[in-house]
């Protein structure tokens, strides 16, 4: 199965708020063709959540997730291995906790290497999350933008690129370089480079000047 082809410009990723919105549903107010309104509560279906969920926690691919296994998640070295990627390359990534929780509420299946996920057909599931975003007030979202919000939360923590990088699967560091805008200080720690390169009589007599 083939992934979205990731766009090189687009990079969208969430406030808090629209994570909670996105996982957990909200009220919204729904108007008839008379002019009547009425609040009602907008959730996720199971299975839409968990695709959301696996999809933030881990930046993965809609065919990635969809495509994921039981014997690829190793629950005791909190583990995940993507297989189908869309670089042909197998990727194993650190579980986080929050994942971690979700997985184990689900049932084993009797065959051993069954889908981890409800099985749905990659237009499906994009169909699904389309709909619902547009129901709760975010009709601009796509699924593949919880990817982008995954490499923006991470580096806007502070993960280096080359970690960011092997955490998503690109090979193509422009990719992942296009994320780097997002990064605490990051123009401020390069510049700085600069100032150390300076002959050391001037850095001296800055650090003289700056001196109270």
């Amino acid at each position: 199965m083939i992934g979205a082809k990731e766009s090189p410009g687009r990079v969208r990723y969430l406030e808090p708020a629209e994570r909670g919105l996105l996982l957990d549903g909200g009220d919204v107010t729904v108007k008839s063709s008379d002019g009547r309104a009425w609040v009602i509560r907008r959730e996720p279906s199971p299975a839409l959540r968990l695709y959301i969920l696996a999809a933030l926690q881990t930046g993965a691919r809609r065919s990635e997730l969809i495509g994921l296994r039981w014997p690829d998640v190793d629950m005791r070295q909190r583990t995940i291995t993507f297989r189908e990627t869309k670089n042909g390359q197998s990727r194993t990534v650190p579980m986080t906790d929050t994942l971690r929780a979700a997985l184990a509420t689900l049932p084993r299946p009797l065959k051993g290497d069954g889908p981890v996920f409800p099985e749905r057909e990659p237009k499906v599931l994009s169909r699904m999350f389309a709909r619902y975003v547009q129901a709760i007030g975010l009709p601009s979202l796509t699924f593949h933008d919880l990817r982008h919000d995954a490499a923006s939360t991470l580096t806007m923590a502070g993960v280096s690129q080359r970690a960011v990088m092997e955490l998503l699967g690109h090979r193509d560091p422009r990719m992942t370089i296009r994320y780097q805008h997002l990064a605490p200080g990051h123009l401020r720690e390069a510049i700085r480079a600069l100032d150390q390169a300076a002959p050391a009589h001037l850095q001296q007599a800055m650090g003289a000047r700056d001196r109270p």
